[in-house]
Order: structure tokens, then sequence, then C-alpha cells
């Protein structure tokens, strides 16, 4: 979203994932959708979904269910940029991503990033440099290699464990 000309990034949404759920009970969006890679979209009108959820009640269960992890997943974030360090709020931004990736594409290594990593700085209130010394921090403890357009996870679990301990704090 846009305030007086700044962008302020919000999320970043992967492959399958819903977006524009801001719009439900609302006439309008609040916020912009701007797709970093060729995209393809399968819009759903509210008024044809709510007529499917009525026909199709196990379909309004799952609907529920994608809503409440969304809103589970916003509301992690926002503690996490706002009551963590640096170091952590970018771990916890790399479990994240290794975890959505994952929960899609089975077991993986490597992530490619269609979002700019200043544009992840930004979502995590850093600044580049900042985000940037973070990263070089983060491949010398032998956690990840930091390359141009992808983050090659090598070692997973140790990500993980440092996020869940910062969000324990």
């Amino acid at each position: 979203s846009t305030y007086e000309g700044n962008l302020s990034i919000s999320g970043f949404y992967l492959t399958g994932e819903l977006f524009g759920l801001d719009t439900l009970g609302e006439t309008v969006h609040t916020t912009d959708a701007i797709a970093l890679e060729r995209t393809w979209v399968c819009e759903i009108p509210v008024s044809q979904l709510e007529s499917l959820c009525t026909d199709i009640p196990q379909l309004q269960h799952q609907v529920f269910s994608l809503l409440s992890n969304r809103l589970r997943h916003s509301e992690q974030m926002s503690f996490t940029t706002s009551n963590t360090s640096a170091e952590q709020r970018v771990m916890c931004f790399l479990n994240d991503l290794y975890q959505r990736t994952s929960k899609r594409m089975g077991a993986i290594t490597e992530i490619r990033l269609p979002m700019r990593k200043v544009d992840i700085a930004n979502f995590l209130a850093l600044t580049p440099e900042h985000f940037s010394r973070i990263l070089r921090d983060f491949e010398n403890s032998g956690l990840i290699r930091n390359r141009f357009r992808s983050i090659e996870y090598l070692d997973a679990f140790a990500v993980r464990h440092r996020c869940l301990q910062a969000n324990a704090r």
C-alpha cells in the first residue's frame, strides 16, 4: 500500500496462495497487488464465492480454514516484525518462505526469489544495507548461501529452530 507516495510492502504471495481477501465484506480493496513475474490469476467474485460456499459446505469450511491460516500468518509476521531484532526478523522471514515453498513443492534446498532483496528489506523494516549484512552473517554461519536471486538453505532446521526460539520470547 502507499501512504503519501511511499511504497509500503505488506506481504509476498507465492504460487497458489489467496490474496485480495481484504475486500470480503467491503466494497473496495484497500491495497494493491503488484505481480513481480509472469502471473496467472483466477478471479472469483465475492458473490460467486458466497454462492458456491452455500451450495458446497466443504468449500465453505476450506475457505474459512484458508482465511484463518492467512490471518494467523499475518498476525505472526506483524508480531515478529514489531517485537524482534533485525536478525530474528530476517531469520523468521527465511523460515516462513522456506515453509510456504516446501508446502507446495516438497523437499527443497533453494528458493528462487521473485521479489527484490530491497523489497524484502522494506517489508522487514530494514535498510537494504543492513539486510545484506545480516544475510552475509547467516552465510558465514553456514545457515544459507545467499545468491543474486535465490537463497540456498544449508541448514533449514537451524533456521526454523532459531525462528521458533525468537517467537517464544
